[in-house]
Parts: structure tokens; sequence; C-alpha cells
């Protein structure tokens, strides 16, 4: 989970750096729309991503040691480990579903506060829309369209026009689907940044179809005197901040179609974010671990004096068990064999105290748990292995490394 916290609030940062630089004083409001929903959507993928090359060392290997557990044509019995401690309660998940929670119940406020509005408001059916008169509010929602009552007939057609061109864009589905990304990636500030730049967007857009329609310097008043408004998350407001920057936009010359060729600085953007946050640089096993296979033989050899630290850090192993080990499984699985931890036990000082690991395959399963401050002092080795030809599945310590 750390990992893709990570990985998709760095994403997202790339994304928006490209468009705070170049992007953002465009006047080209749809591309800026799709760019800012588009990369919304890569950050949240790229650290998904996965691609077939591995890098794991090709060919055999001889292994001459003294085995704790192998098994051959009977499953091997295993001595019973040590009653185990009392387990590290994570408070990271507890924290992020714990704030995915609460935005959920804001996210249902919400909704609730807009199906209220629609019932109470006084209805009026029209082909495609449903237009709700309101005492104090001028908004869209997918069909449904709130007027403010007693409004003069000009203003109130310029505001029906604005909402009606809001609900043609599509823009409740944007703020629908910020509103859901909040759930799930409410510690990532930058998804209320889009949000908002988002929401702007959509003003802008329909302020640049509006002014084809009516006069500026009348449409401008009409900004001016509806500004004062409640916030409404799911809906499309008239009249949102930053007021000055709409008026100054609407008596600005658009921008230069020729700029449109900076949107080809997407690409390289694409890149640089793959090659950072996805699986391609997650995929470097990290220090201490190494992975040697061929058709018939699989290997993992752990080096925990260099993976864990002289401290056998508790917080080293999750990252690891979290993030390369998910994948060092998924080669497993793909031969028919399931590899796990069996035990993790928490000792003194954030450390990890036993470390439990198996392999579990159609002919049984073996495994085994070591004292990992013994194995890290002696600078032991650990190795899980099978090996398809002689039917064999191992579980072993050993002195020296033999995968270089």
């Amino acid at each position: 989970m750390k990992a893709f916290l990570l990985s998709s609030i760095g994403c997202m940062l790339l994304f928006y750096s490209l468009y705070a630089v170049f992007f953002n004083r465009f006047s080209f409001y749809k591309w800026n729309r799709f760019y800012l929903l588009a990369s919304l959507l890569l950050s949240l993928s790229i650290p998904f991503l996965h691609f077939a090359e591995t890098d794991y060392i090709p060919g055999g290997v001889s292994i001459r040691t003294t085995i704790e557990q192998v098994l051959a044509d009977q499953p091997a019995e295993t001595a019973p480990a040590p009653a185990p401690a009392a387990r590290a309660f994570n408070w990271l998940a507890a924290i992020y579903w714990i704030g995915a929670c609460i935005m959920a119940v804001f996210f249902i406020i919400s909704a609730i506060k807009l199906y209220k509005k629609v019932k109470n408001g006084k209805q009026e059916e029209h082909p495609g829309i449903t237009i709700i008169r309101t005492k104090d509010l001028n908004a869209s929602f997918f069909r449904f369209i709130f007027i403010q009552q007693n409004l003069a007939p000009e203003e109130e057609e310029i505001i029906f026009q604005h909402e009606r061109a809001h609900q043609q864009q599509l823009h409740s589905l944007d703020n629908l689907f910020i509103a859901l990304i909040k759930i799930f990636c409410w510690f990532n500030p930058l998804v209320y940044v889009y949000g908002r730049l988002l929401r702007s967007i959509h003003e802008l857009e329909v302020d640049q179809l509006m002014i084809s329609r009516v006069e500026k310097t009348d449409y401008a008043q009409l900004l001016l005197k509806f500004n004062a408004g409640k916030e409404y998350g799911l809906l499309n407001l008239y009249s949102v901040h930053p007021l000055k920057h709409r008026i100054h936009s609407l008596f600005t010359h658009k921008t230069n179609n020729m700029k449109k060729v900076l949107y080809l600085l997407v690409f390289p953007c694409l890149a640089l974010a793959i090659s950072s946050f996805s699986s391609i640089a997650t995929n470097k096993l990290p220090t201490g671990v190494i992975i040697r296979s061929d058709s018939t033989e699989l290997t993992m050899q752990i080096s925990l004096r260099q993976l864990l630290g002289s401290n056998a850090s508790w917080a080293a192993f999750e990252n690891f068990e979290t993030g390369a080990f998910e994948k060092i499984q998924a080669m497993f699985k793909e031969q028919g064999y399931d590899l796990s931890v069996t035990e993790k036990v928490q000792g003194d000082n954030e450390s990890i105290k036993l470390l439990g690991l198996g392999l579990k395959g159609n002919r049984g399963e073996v495994k085994a748990t070591y004292r990992v401050n013994e194995m890290i002092s002696k600078n032991y080795y650990l190795m899980v292995s099978f090996n398809k030809e002689k039917q064999e599945m191992r579980v072993i310590s050993f002195e020296s490394a033999f995968l270089k």
C-alpha cells in the first residue's frame, strides 16, 4: 500500500508540474480538461503497470548445504514454532481506512443535500432536462438544472443557457469522479488541487461558449451579481471562485493555436512517469535478495543482514513484503507453487524477532521459522527453491551465498 501511495503522489506531482508550467494559462479549456482527467487516471494506474521483463538471473543452480527442510516424495514434518508475540498494529492501514470512511461520510452527506434539493424544489419537466426552482441556488447536476426563483427573464435565460452548457459538456461526471477519487485518495493533496482546477476549467469552458451568445459586459455583470453562494460538492455552481480570473478571461485574447504543439510534452512526461513510478522502476529486487530461474527450477536467496539491516528493521521487511515479495510470489505461482510468510513476530525496538517462510506445491508443503537476530549476527542466508525434475522443495538456511 505504501508503495502505491507514494508512487501515485509522485506521478500526479509530475503531471501537475507540467500543467502549471505550460498549460495553465492556455485558453484551450477542452484540452486542459482532458489533460487533467487523463493525468489523474494515469497517476492512479501507472503504479500498477507490470511488464513481463524480470530482473532475476536465468540459469540453473547447484547447491551443497545443510538442508533444514527438504520435500521429496512425502511432506516433511516441521518442528513447532515458538509461540508468537503480539503482532504490531498496522497504523498506516488503520489511518488510511479511517480517512476513507470519513470522506465517504462527507460524500453521502453531499448526496443527501442534493437529493433534498431535488425533492423539495418545484420541478418543471422538459425534454432531456428537469428544471428545479430554488430559493438561493443556480446550479446543475446531470439532467437537473437548479434556477433561483424570482429572476428577471433576461437573467433567467442566461443562467439557464449557462447551466445547460454544463449539462451538455458532462461536467457533472467530472465532479462525481473527483468526489469518488477523494474517498480513496484523501491523503493526496494534489487530488484536491485537481478538483479545484477542473471546476475552474468547467466555468471557463462554459464562459467561453456564453460570450458567443451574449454581450461580454452583460455576462460579466451577471457573474458579479450572483457571485455569493453556498457550497454543494457535486453541483456545477453558476458562480465559483476565482471570479476575478473568470472575468479577466472574458476580455483576453484566445491562445494562439500554434501553442498546441506544447501538448506533445505530455509524451516525455508520461515516459518519465512510467520509468520512475511503475513496476518497471520498482522491479529491481532490494539489496540482499537474488532470484535465479530456469525451466525446472526457481530459487530465492535472501541475506537478512542486507535486507533488514543490523537492527532487523520491521519496517524494512514490511516494505519488502508489500513490494518485491509480491512479485516473487507471482513468479512461484506461475510455476504452481505458493510462497508465503508463515510467521512474523515483532521484537523490541521495532525489529522483527521471528520470521517463517513456507512453500507449498501439489506434493505437500515445507516451512521453517528463523530467529532473525541470530541469522543477521552470523550473516546466514535463507533460500527457498523448488526443482520440478527432482520433485524437491526447500526452505533452508546456509552460511555462505551461492548466488552472486
